[in-house]
């Protein structure tokens, strides 16, 4: 049984545990999946079980990525964040800390089919046998090694995620592989809307996070409560729908670019609907005004750090208006109740509305 505490320590959505260490187990690699710049995916058999090690690199560790919201910038280069600020920003935009919390909700609300099923965070501690697998397995010259992943000896783990292996996309011609994209389209984007009903915006969204039509990849998310959100008032209280509204840009891109793909003259597929959610503000300039559309719009926070997107409307769901406190609550019941996703994604009362109700009952009350 795991001894580890659920991370991150902050509040809000953690993930448990799946085994303290990886040495004790065993634990046969199989092949490299995807390599990204923050973290490498491999298929490993875990005493007989086949499932998906997503490694994250110990640079990352304690180091937010991406926690600047529009244009990108570096934080220790174009702006000068007090140390503390920066170690605090770490537990909720660190890239394993954004999985952890991420799959943690889904598993709060019972929405684990939004994205692959993860088991929980284990430690990876590289013995001379698994260097030596790895290396027999890596597609290229890097391999991890202690040196390579900037360990300072072998007691130093690697945190890691233990998920569903969903394949790794490359079965069939390039040209069926994309041909296939296309009927995950409604689920993808039905999908991400119930992530931001979750209270998670994704905010890097890209085809390259998807495999088979399942989400794999939530290293850049950001998920209710968060430092950033209006609870903590640093920022504006519409930062997570304009985040929201950044989402379902993206997939549109991703809809307009497989729309644009050359395709072989005997398979060319019909092409597919896009939404634009955010509008280029000029396009405006020839249309009679309304009065849900008048100037200045507000912008769109976006990881591309271009001032061209303005958010014309809000998005179906605002993130920032996710219950979190309700749904730990629920989720902590023992035994566990069903979630009332009704009541989770309804908006918050307010006190006024409250009174309201309290006022018209005492006067039905009078008159019986």
């Amino acid at each position: 049984m795991p001894t580890l505490k659920p991370l991150p320590d902050v509040e809000g959505p953690k993930l448990e545990c799946f085994a303290d260490n990886l040495v004790d187990r065993h634990v046969k690699f199989i092949m490299q999946g995807s390599r990204g710049g923050t973290a490498s995916v491999y298929k490993v058999e875990i005493d007989g079980k086949t499932y998906a090690l997503k490694c994250f690199y110990p640079y990352f560790d304690d180091k937010p990525m991406n926690c600047q919201l529009d244009p990108i910038y570096d934080l220790g280069e174009e702006v000068d964040l007090p140390d503390s600020e920066v170690d605090a920003l770490v537990p909720y935009a660190a890239p394993f800390n954004n999985e952890c919390r991420a799959f943690g909700r889904l598993k709060e609300v019972n929405r684990e089919h939004l994205a692959v099923r993860a088991y929980g965070y284990t430690r990876l501690f590289l013995t001379e046998d698994m260097e030596a697998q790895l290396r027999s397995i890596c597609r290229s010259t890097w391999y991890p090694t202690c040196k390579s992943w900037g360990l300072a000896d072998s007691s130093q783990p690697i945190m890691a995620i233990v998920k569903d292996w969903v394949g790794d996309g490359e079965t069939g011609s390039v040209w069926s592989r994309r041909a296939e994209e296309a009927k995950f389209f409604p689920s993808i984007r039905r999908n991400l809307l119930a992530l931001h009903k979750s209270g998670i915006v994704v905010r890097d969204l890209e085809a390259q996070q998807y495999v088979n039509g399942v989400l794999v990849d939530l290293g850049d998310a950001w998920t209710i409560p968060h430092m950033y959100d209006p609870e903590f008032g640093r920022f504006p209280c519409w930062t997570f729908a304009s985040l929201a509204v950044w989402d379902l840009t993206r997939f549109t891109h991703m809809v307009m670019a497989w729309n644009d793909i050359e395709w072989p003259q005997d398979m060319r597929p019909r092409p597919k609907p896009s939404f634009e959610h955010t509008q280029d503000e000029g396009r405006f300039d020839c249309l009679r005004p309304r009065v849900h559309r008048q100037r200045p719009f507000l912008p769109v926070l976006n990881t591309d750090g271009s001032d061209d997107y303005v958010m014309p409307e809000f998005p179906p769901y605002d993130p920032a208006l996710f219950d979190w406190r309700k749904a730990a609550k629920m989720a902590a019941r023992k035994p566990r109740a069903p979630i009332n996703r009704k009541a989770l994604d309804a908006p918050r009362t307010t006190k006024p509305a409250r009174k309201q109700r309290a006022a018209t009952k005492r006067k039905k009350a009078r008159r019986n």
